[in-house]
């Protein structure tokens, strides 16, 4: 019985009118002619060429600009997959970014978007055939790190540290690390919105500013980037809060106060000196950040045997600076952290033990230790 589905109206008939082993036989033909043409990589030495051609645009760089190691990364995508620039679907399979995202940015609909292609970056690497170490390092400057591997947070800080970076620059080398975008990393990292926006920004900073409130959000950030030593804590909270690392007094100087006025000075009008000059140091805004920062110092062990808290210490601080009279007491794990703050590392153990003495004492005892003042540091 003929009906409009075919001539016996049932399995082997569709809605078109057309058998269905027609239908097979036209997809097979298509398929064929896909098949002829097969999309070839590019050969090996062509992508060892095309990595060591922006690795050395990577080393030209005098200074390291996010926006122009985006511009390296995306044109070194482009490149390696010059072969599937008609093929979105193949190159979907390969690097796992969506056909339609990349034909909208094949046609121009949509720029070309560097967070998605480092998010990408490791499976597109190894897809394209690359030995493991290549295809590591090409993950890398997809993503816009010019280096092979990935680096601590201490050896990031170091990296902008000793490169004059700014802030933005520690954030965008950490989070391309993870293949992450910036919302997705401050949510890993734990860093406030507020934060966020101050280290995101261009730095346009004033030098003289001494920086924001919230630096216990920001030693606890710190943290999170494994950064566990006063100095680079110190660094970093420079560098979050000014847009800078290098401090406005330098090691040496707070050095030299402490050998030359305290023994000149009142007690209390030294005590308030030398602590205007440690805030400055760090980068931070007022008494409270300090006696803040004072209490990181303390080990999780420390702050459960401390003799005081943060804010009774505040309390005690305010009153020692305030005092007419000469005696400055301050309790001796307390004092041991200020001093650690303010002298940190193996340099200046003599300068830490003397102003730990000095700030513990109610007398002048600590004068009976011969103070060196070391020359350098900053």
């Amino acid at each position: 019985m003929e009906s409009k589905y075919g001539v016996d109206g049932g399995f082997n008939a569709n809605r078109t009118g057309v058998d269905l082993p027609a239908r097979n036989r036209i997809r097979k033909r298509r398929h064929a002619r896909v098949s002829r043409n097969p999309v070839v990589p590019l050969a090996r030495e062509d992508m060892e060429h095309l990595i060591a051609n922006a690795r050395k645009l990577y080393a030209d760089m005098r200074r390291f600009e996010p926006e122009r190691a985006d511009r390296i990364a995306i044109a070194l995508f482009h490149e390696l997959t010059s072969p599937f620039r008609n093929h979105p679907k193949l190159l979907k399979r390969i690097s796992g970014i969506s056909d339609v995202t990349l034909w909208q940015w094949r046609i121009g609909r949509n720029p070309v978007h560097a967070d998605t292609i480092s998010r990408h970056s490791d499976r597109l690497a190894r897809g394209l055939g690359l030995p493991k170490e290549l295809a590591q390092e090409a993950a890398n400057l997809m993503s816009g790190l010019p280096w092979l591997g990935n680096k601590t947070g201490r050896e990031l800080l170091r990296y902008v540290v000793e490169h004059g970076l700014e802030p933005r620059t520690l954030l965008y080398l950490a989070r391309r690390q993870e293949r992450m975008n910036i919302v997705k990393f401050a949510r890993m990292m734990g860093i406030p919105k507020d934060l966020l926006s101050s280290m995101s920004s261009p730095p346009e900073y004033d030098p003289s500013h001494r920086g924001k409130r919230g630096n216990l959000s920001v030693t606890r950030v710190a943290k999170r980037f494994g950064l566990t030593g006063t100095d680079e804590i110190a660094a970093f909270r420079l560098l979050a809060t000014r847009g800078t690392a290098i401090p406005r007094v330098s090691q040496s100087q707070l050095a030299a106060v402490f050998h030359g006025e305290s023994e000149k000075l009142p007690r209390p009008a030294f005590l308030l000196r030398f602590l205007t000059l440690l805030r400055d140091r760090h980068g931070l805004p007022g008494r409270r950040s300090l006696v803040d920062a004072i209490w990181e110092v303390f080990s999780e062990a420390e702050k459960a045997s401390a003799s005081m808290g943060p804010e009774p210490f505040k309390q005690r601080l305010t009153s020692n600076t305030h005092a007419r009279e000469p005696s400055v007491h301050i309790p001796r794990d307390w004092a041991e952290a200020l001093a650690a703050l303010a002298f940190p590392g193996k340099r200046y153990t003599k300068l830490r033990l003397a102003l730990a003495r000095y700030l513990e004492n109610r007398d002048d005892s600590h004068k009976r230790t011969t103070i060196q003042n070391p020359k350098g540091g900053r």
